[in-house]
């Protein structure tokens, strides 16, 4: 006899909102690819993936400058834009890890 039971359903949200944000962060390559089919990169916004998958995704969507933690963690995320804003918080670019 097989059972199936359903332990993870991930579903892509609708009508999700563009965002003005200096910082986009993903989470999971599905929250990029629904982010981006329904909006754009806005003028100066930063991406950050939270690891090798979900960056691999949004290089797949075309873009180039994606910047990932070195662990694929909140904590590592937080401490990775806490870093660049202690040590340059007048460009976020230049500290970022691609």
């Amino acid at each position: 006899q097989v059972s199936t039971l359903a332990v993870y359903d991930n579903q892509p949200i609708a009508n999700i909102p563009c965002s003005n944000a200096e910082l986009l962060i993903f989470t999971s390559p599905m929250n990029a690819r629904a982010y981006f089919a329904q909006n754009t990169l806005g003028k100066g916004q930063k991406l950050i993936a939270i690891g090798p998958s979900t960056s691999n995704t949004l290089k797949q969507l075309g873009f180039t400058e994606i910047w990932t933690p070195e662990t694929p963690d909140e904590k590592a995320i937080a401490q990775l834009i806490n870093s660049h804003f202690t040590n340059n918080p007048s460009n976020l670019h230049s500290s970022m890890k691609n």
